[in-house]
This record gives structure tokens, C-alpha cells and sequence, in this order.
């Protein structure tokens, strides 16, 4: 064999190599889109994938365990099928509404997200101030990046706050008053973490969480606040 061939050889060795192959999913693309040129919302995604730590990303879009009810609630959205009326007059449109007394101009909220600030240094600061000008109700989650004191100075609109009840009542009730001297007119009390969640994500990248507003840090596999969490809600008197 000539030295060609052996190059040639090892040329069509490497091209097939499941190590090669392994590393495209690595390569960041040729040219990341401004934010002027994302069409929706989705597009936003792969995009943060690029520029965010792995650690934050998973943190922010993973789901429990294998991610099944994720993806499921995602698909869940190409079943709706909107019926169109036509000939109807639609240049006043209302899709306002009044929660807890407070007047909204649609019935989508914020949901609570924690760990905000891995995304972005203004965190919740930002998302505040983005949901007044939406005129829409923000649910700041108790895994906040900022104390929700400094979220409700910076808020433009209405809050409310989601809380994990614990088997510490006093500390739960120190969190709830926080809240309402911060300005939130409700409580959205997440019932579903009576024991840790099962992370996958997480806990392959084997990272410990920031540290919240509480002072500690959380383990990969603790309850975070999750945006398809089920709630239920409660006017604060």
C-alpha cells in the first residue's frame, strides 16, 4: 500500500467514524439570527441553546424525568383548531378580562419560572416590566433570581406569587407576606412537589442549581418551579 492509499484510507475511516459524527450535534451554527429576523416564539429556542451554559439551558427547558409530559404538552397545542367566522366585524376586538380584581387585557399570563437571571442579568426584573407593558398579570415563581421585593419595584403591571407550602409554617408565611407587601394579589400554590423531581437533564450535567432567594442552593433533582405545573389559585385578602 502507497502512502496515498493509507491516507485515503484513514480519510474514509474518519469520515464514518461515530466519534465525527458525535461532534455535529457540537458545532454552533454559521450564523446566529438578530432578534429582528425570529419569526415566533419557538425560533427563540434554538437559539438560547447556542448562547446559554448547557447547565442553564437544561435547567430552564428541561422537564421531569424523561420528559414525556413535556413533549406532550407541546404537541397538545397542533389539536387546537381554530374555526373561522367570516364576514364578522372585528375591528374592535375585547379579549380583556378581570382576575382577583384586577383587569387584564388577555387571558395569558406569565407563568412561574425560576432561575431567571441565568438567562439574562435583569432575570425577573425584565420579565416584570415586559408583562406590565403586555398588560398582563406576572406569576413571579419563590425561586426567583431577585428578592420579590425588588420584583415588585421594578414591576410595571400586576404580580401574584407562586409558593411551594411547606411543613414550615412560619417560613411559609414570612414568603406570603413578602409577597403582599411586594404588591401580588394572589397565591398560586403548587400542590404537585411532595417529594423531589426526577430531573434526567440535570442529572446528567451533575451541577448543582444557583442559589435561590432562600439563601441555599438546590440540588439537581429538588422541585423547581416548572411553567406546566398544575396550580391552583387564591385571592389574598
Amino acid at each position: 500500500m502507497t502512502r496515498r492509499d493509507a491516507i485515503r484510507s484513514l480519510g474514509v475511516w474518519l469520515a464514518g467514524s461515530p466519534l465525527i459524527q458525535a461532534q455535529q450535534s457540537l458545532r454552533l451554527p454559521d450564523r446566529i439570527p438578530s432578534m429582528d429576523q425570529l419569526v415566533n416564539v419557538l425560533e427563540f429556542e434554538p437559539v438560547a441553546k447556542t448562547r446559554l451554559p448547557i447547565q442553564s439551558y437544561d435547567y430552564i427547558a428541561g422537564g421531569v424525568d424523561d420528559e414525556w409530559t413535556l413533549h406532550r404538552n407541546r404537541e397538545a397545542f397542533h389539536w387546537i383548531i381554530l374555526r373561522p367566522r367570516m364576514l364578522q366585524d372585528v375591528s374592535k376586538l375585547d379579549l380583556s378580562l378581570t382576575l382577583f380584581g384586577q383587569r387584564i387585557e388577555m387571558p395569558i399570563l406569565v407563568a412561574p419560572t425560576g432561575g431567571q437571571g441565568q438567562a439574562h442579568p435583569d432575570g425577573e426584573l425584565a420579565m416584570a416590566r415586559a408583562a406590565g407593558a403586555a398588560k398582563t398579570i406576572m406569576v413571579v415563581s419563590s425561586n426567583s433570581s431577585y428578592p420579590i421585593k425588588k420584583i415588585g419595584e421594578a414591576a410595571t403591571g400586576p404580580l401574584w406569587f407562586q409558593l411551594y407550602p411547606g411543613p414550615d409554617l412560619e417560613r411559609t408565611r414570612e414568603h406570603v407576606e413578602a409577597a403582599v407587601a411586594a404588591g401580588c394579589k394572589a397565591i398560586a400554590i403548587t400542590v404537585d412537589t411532595p417529594y423531589n423531581s426526577h430531573r434526567e437533564r440535570l442529572l446528567r450535567d451533575r451541577q448543582e442549581l444557583p442559589e435561590t432567594q432562600t439563601g441555599r442552593r438546590r440540588a439537581a433533582t429538588e422541585p423547581q418551579p416548572y411553567r406546566l405545573t398544575r396550580r391552583f389559585t387564591a385571592g389574598l385578602t
